[in-house]
């Protein structure tokens, strides 16, 4: 061991090593905001007005750390869901809806390691008129769970239940928000 220690001060070795930790590493990726659109969502109403929908909360996956949930893919998760099964008539992208939908990922709890990997996701939905008037507001706060069953790499695994979490928020968000009388 105290052989190996001049050749780890070689500023080429520890260079090496750190391109082959950031190789490795390097298979960490964001969530798929198709894989965050829930498969079904039953809504008690639909709206004939459109929406504009801006979340806040996320963050960018760094590719030597840990997977994450960015704001443009939550966002793109939860525009398609709202298209999918139609709570309102259209979404409007970049502003200008009848409706304002702000939605903030408040916590994504996740674990370091785990064979099974659980994610709870706390969400702040906020609903606003066209005047800027809350209409509704509600939290949910939704975990998933991936098993090695999902997938053997843990990186993976952590993915994958950042997406659950993540549409199992959309899927209650949207029901909910499917009973309000607009």
């Amino acid at each position: 061991m105290l052989k190996l220690l001049p050749l780890l001060q070689s500023a080429s070795l520890r260079l090496t090593l750190l391109s082959l930790c950031a190789a490795l590493a390097g298979c960490v990726s964001g969530a798929d905001p198709t894989a965050m659109v829930p498969e079904s969502v039953r809504l008690a109403r639909k709206s004939s007005r459109s929406v504009s929908v801006a979340v806040t909360g996320g963050q960018k996956t760094n590719p030597l750390w840990t997977s994450q949930v960015s704001n443009e893919d939550f966002a793109t998760a939860l525009q398609t869901s709202i298209e999918k099964y139609g709570l309102f008539s259209s979404v409007i992208r970049g502003g200008g809806g009848h409706y304002l939908l702000d939605v903030r990922l408040v916590r994504l709890q996740q674990p370091m390691l785990g064979f099974n990997m659980t994610v709870q996701a706390e969400v702040e939905w906020r609903l606003k008129d066209g005047s800027g008037r809350v209409v509704w507001t509600e939290t949910t706060n939704r975990p998933y769970t991936a098993t090695v069953g999902d997938a053997f790499v843990g990186a993976t695994r952590l993915k994958l239940a950042n997406e659950g979490a993540i549409r199992e928020n959309i899927k209650t968000g949207l029901e909910r928000m499917s009973t309000v009388s607009l």
